[in-house]
């Protein structure tokens, strides 16, 4: 004596993932097609080059610039890049200054003076 009840069909479940976003979690993502500011890069070079040549001139030269350049990646929403290229070079460029002023009070009046 069988049972002629039919079996209750099983249901296939289908589990679909999606996988995560991670660029709009952790704040604005770099657009396709962005760019680095052209000051930006200027500036940091030049706080680079004035450590070792004419650091009083390149410091003040490269902590405008990259100060102008920071101004310019603020107001356009971050969608152009180097605002830490923009900072190292403020950072650098006020240390060129530093160096400037050390460097001419106390080696030159030394080799001039004898």
């Amino acid at each position: 004596m069988e049972n002629d009840t039919p079996e209750p069909a099983q249901e296939e479940v289908v589990a679909t993932v999606t996988p995560p976003v991670y660029a709009e979690q952790y704040g604005p993502s770099a657009v396709a097609g962005s760019k680095y500011d052209t000051m930006t890069i200027w500036g940091f070079v030049l706080s680079l080059i004035g450590i070792f040549v004419f650091p009083f001139i390149l410091g003040v030269v490269a902590v405008i610039l990259s100060g102008v350049g920071y101004s310019r990646i603020s107001k356009s929403g971050f969608t152009l890049r180097g605002k830490g290229l923009a900072i190292a070079g403020i950072i650098i460029g006020a240390f060129d200054i530093f160096w400037g002023f050390v460097y001419f009070s106390l080696v030159i009046p030394r080799v001039v003076g004898g």
